[in-house]
Formats: C-alpha cells, sequence, structure tokens
C-alpha cells in the first residue's frame, strides 16, 4: 500500500496534467475556428453580396462595397445570348451614309433614264440640254455603280446631241464646279473623268471655256509630272488649246511651263 503523501502526489500530477491538456485543446479549438485572412475577407464578401444572408454589409449606402454589389447584379441580370453572340458589324445591312446630289436625283426619278444591260434608255436628242447637263455633270465624281456609268455617259452623250454647242455656253458657269471638283478629287478615276469631262466640254464650247482654265489649271498641274497621268494630261491639254486658240495656251503655260504648243 502506498504512502498517501505520494498518492496526493500523483493525483496533483495527474490534475495539473488535465489542466495542460484542456488549455492546449482551448488553444487549438480558437485556431481551427479563427478564418485565415484571405478567407475572411473573401468570405465576407460573399456573404455581404449574398442575397438572403443573414449578414448586412457595414457599408453606409452609396460607398464602394455597395456599388460593387449592384454592379455584379447588373451584370448578372444580362441576357446569356448577349454574351454568347456580341454585336459585330453587318457588312450586309443597308449603308447609312446619305447619298449624293446625282444619286438622290437618279432615285426619285427626276433624271429621266434608267441604267439597263450597259446602255441608257431614254432618247437624248429629246432632252433640252440646259436643264439636264447639270445633272450627270454633278455626277462626275461618282464612284458607285451604277451612277458613275449613268453620269459619265450621260454627260458625254447630252454634248453630242445637235444644237449643243449654242445651248451649252449659257450653263458653262454651273459645269465649270463639278469639274474643278472632279479634277481635285483622289480617286483616280473620278479624276480622268473629270478630265475627259473638260475635253469633251472644250470641244464643243470652244473658247467660251477660256475664262474658267484658270481655276481648272491649278488642280491638272499638280499631276502634270505623274507618269501615270501624262499621256490623257497631255492630250488633254492640246485639244484645250485647239479648242480655245492662243488665249487658251496663255492660261496651260501660266501654270505648266512644261507644255509643248502643237499650233506653233
Amino acid at each position: 500500500m502506498s504512502h498517501p503523501n505520494e498518492a496526493n502526489k500523483h493525483l496533483s500530477t495527474s490534475a495539473s496534467n488535465l489542466r495542460s491538456t484542456r488549455i492546449i485543446t482551448s488553444v487549438t479549438s480558437a485556431e481551427l475556428s479563427r478564418p485565415h485572412s484571405a478567407g475572411s475577407s473573401s468570405s465576407s464578401a460573399s456573404s455581404k453580396c449574398r442575397p438572403g444572408s443573414g449578414s448586412t454589409p457595414r457599408s453606409a449606402p452609396g460607398s464602394a462595397g455597395s456599388r460593387s454589389c449592384g454592379s455584379a447584379g447588373s451584370t448578372g441580370s444580362r441576357k446569356v445570348s448577349d454574351r454568347l453572340n456580341p454585336k459585330t458589324v453587318d457588312h450586309f445591312s443597308p449603308s447609312t451614309k446619305s447619298l449624293s446630289s446625282f444619286a438622290t436625283l437618279y432615285n426619285n426619278g427626276s433624271i429621266p433614264c434608267r441604267a439597263f444591260s450597259l446602255s441608257l434608255l431614254f432618247q437624248v436628242s429629246s432632252m433640252p440640254i440646259n436643264l439636264y447637263l447639270s445633272a450627270p455633270c454633278f455626277g462626275i465624281h461618282e464612284t458607285v455603280h451604277p451612277y458613275t456609268f449613268i453620269a459619265r455617259q450621260g454627260f458625254k452623250e447630252l454634248l453630242a446631241t445637235s444644237g449643243a454647242e449654242t445651248k451649252v455656253i449659257s450653263i458653262i458657269p454651273k459645269l465649270i464646279l463639278p469639274i474643278r471638283t472632279a479634277l481635285g478629287h483622289s480617286d483616280v478615276t473620278v479624276f480622268e473623268a473629270g478630265l475627259e469631262a473638260l475635253t469633251q466640254l472644250s470641244t464643243v464650247a470652244g473658247m467660251a471655256v477660256n475664262p474658267h482654265l484658270k481655276s481648272l489649271m491649278v488642280s491638272i498641274a499638280k499631276h502634270s509630272m505623274d507618269k501615270k497621268y501624262k499621256k490623257q494630261i497631255t492630250d488633254s491639254l492640246q485639244e484645250l488649246e485647239i479648242n480655245g486658240g492662243k488665249e487658251a495656251l496663255l492660261q496651260i503655260k501660266a501654270r505648266i511651263p512644261t507644255y509643248q504648243s502643237v499650233c506653233s
């Protein structure tokens, strides 16, 4: 039988071990129950934004937290089809660009002609030139089919009608502006069409074009040194000189000194 003192000593040791075990257990439980910093922030944020959660956000209305929850809700309200099929450019939709003056007149039926199989279905000889010649002249700078063909072919055929020499003189000032616009255009085909229209007008009107050559030569001189236009410009200038005489030659030489006269 053990001594009473040894028994008391054994009991006290067991009690102290039990107390230390309880302390360690409580500390370990506290550590396990305490969330990590990153996890706590994410869980708290999710609880704040989760609808129907018991916890309420501490931020005041209009703060950053409330705005973030609102933005998440608005994103979630979008349709699934909007996210899977984003809007793109529709290349098959009709163009929203406004039509030019000539295209508008043509579509409204103000120009009595229609293009069919690369021919014009109207009698040019029965049309008054002084009324209809300015319309295709304004369409010279067109770049879209069929306006390009209708305007250029119509201008050519109207000038080729009988009696055009006397009728066209009164409307020359109206024709110079669109021709000058075409000569200053950046498109190659438009510039060539303007140069051809000027040559055709000079062939019909003759010296009546001379007072307007000064303003027209500015745009022609810019392309006179370009090999791409050299032959066509030379041919047009020769026609202007032949039809306009010495006065036309002076206007040409004033802007293009390298031009060689064909009449001297």
